[in-house]
């Protein structure tokens, strides 16, 4: 407990001498004039390359409790401007690729169990992600963002997973990816389909046997 409180008297003055030096708070007008430019971008590739360089300049020059700062205000103005493909493309900016992965896997999933995002939506944001990752020539990045995608996927409850899959696949395509499972786990793939016997509707379902059952 000693060590926790020692931690968090650390981290208040570290804030602390932050807010009281020449360097406050990032400069919101700065922050809301490169989100918009990441939201220009956006299918752009030369100027995605452009913002991203001045992104990481501008927070290159903060010292760590600023750069926190930052990175929160350029999310939300992110967002605000252009929305959840401009949001995807700041996450591969501001984040290291697992992280930014993880992060954008958790909206997205978050968004089609809720019914809130379609699947065309749900690619729309990955693509961008990963658009912006090539356009910079961090194509090696996308292996990292796309492990953490599948990752945060992997963690969610087998309910959860099969609405995410149910959400984004047809019905053969669901068929043959559990019964691809059935080959790795018979168990793993029983749980699979008694979870979707609970998230498709009855003529689903029966379509979805009626193709796993296929020989």
């Amino acid at each position: 407990m000693k060590e926790v409180c020692a931690i968090l008297a650390a981290m208040l003055s570290l804030a602390a001498s932050a807010t009281s030096c020449g360097n406050r708070l990032p400069d919101e007008r700065t922050a809301l004039s490169l989100a918009v430019r990441v939201a220009a971008a956006v299918g752009s590739q030369d100027s995605i390359v452009a913002v991203a360089e001045d992104v990481e300049t501008w927070i290159g020059q903060m010292d760590a409790v600023q750069a926190i700062e930052a990175r929160r205000l350029l999310t939300r103005f992110g967002a605000e401007q252009g929305g959840d493909e401009a949001r995807a493309v700041m996450l591969t900016m501001l984040h290291k690729p697992y992280w930014a992965g993880w992060e954008l896997s958790e909206q997205c999933c978050a968004g089609l169990v809720a019914g809130t995002k379609s699947a065309s939506e749900v690619t729309g944001m990955v693509e961008a992600a990963r658009m912006a990752y090539i356009a910079r020539g961090l194509g090696r990045e996308c292996g990292q963002f796309d492990l953490a995608f599948q990752d945060y996927i992997d963690a969610l409850p087998v309910v959860e997973q099969m609405q995410v899959y149910a959400s984004v696949s047809s019905i053969p395509r669901l068929a043959a990816a559990v019964k691809a499972e059935a080959e790795r786990s018979p168990v793993a793939a029983a749980e699979a389909v008694e979870a979707l016997r609970h998230v498709l509707d009855a003529d689903d379902f029966e379509a979805l046997m009626n193709e796993y059952l296929k020989k």
